[in-house]
């Protein structure tokens, strides 16, 4: 009768409310000078943001992520039934890029290849943030969600459960999926930098098959 009871708890338990935070990216820029478009493109790889390895690019974003819990439970025989309720998801994108530096005035030619050079680059770096703002990613954590809503966990003869060892059920059953989409991200990013040269030359990519074919694999 107890088994037929958690049995049914996970049968009836609801999907688990997501709350998917993604606020557009915040945008930081950096001065460069020069007269010449190389001399700018040489400043900005000199001065440009370094990554976590410390290697400068002329543009760079940067992403993370925060995931949250809420749930209830209950106790029946020694085995504690936790329903996940809610799993939170907060995003957070900066994206950075060159800018002139206050006063610059470029000849005619120089500032069109600059200008060309800016957009492109900005192009990149907006694919960067669609990698992690890709609407099929929210599906992802909806299904993980879904399969964990009702997780069991033995308890003591004192019948109780901290809120700690709630929170650790609930990572480890969790994370690991979670952590498989974070490293496709990542894998994706250095896929994405080393077709397109980091921005630099993205003649000849293909960057729609790019994005059909982001979460293949997982």
């Amino acid at each position: 009768a107890v088994i037929a009871a958690w049995t049914l708890t996970a049968a009836l338990a609801s999907t688990p409310n997501l709350v998917y935070s993604l606020p557009p990216p915040r945008m930081r820029t950096y001065p460069v000078s020069g007269q010449r478009f190389e001399d700018l493109l040489e400043a900005c790889r000199t001065l440009g943001p370094p990554d976590s390895d410390g290697r400068r690019f002329p543009g760079l974003t940067r992403y993370s992520y925060r995931t949250q819990y809420r749930y209830d439970y209950k106790v029946e025989d020694g085995l504690a039934i936790i329903r996940l309720t809610e799993l939170s998801v907060d995003w957070s994108h900066e994206i950075t890029l060159p800018t002139l530096a206050p006063g610059m005035r470029l000849p005619a030619r120089e500032a069109s290849r600059w200008k060309q050079f800016l957009d492109q680059l900005q192009s990149h770096e907006e694919g960067h943030v669609g990698i992690s703002s890709d609407p099929r990613l929210k599906e992802h954590v909806e299904a993980i969600a879904h399969r964990n809503r009702v997780l069991y966990k033995p308890v003591g003869p004192s019948g109780t459960l901290t809120p700690e060892a709630i929170q650790e059920v609930i990572d480890q059953a969790l994370q690991p999926a979670i952590q498989r989409l974070s490293t496709q991200i990542s894998r994706r990013n250095r896929e994405f930098d080393a077709a397109t040269e980091h921005g630099l030359k993205p003649e000849g990519f293909d960057r729609e098959r790019f994005f059909a074919e982001l979460w293949d694999g997982l």
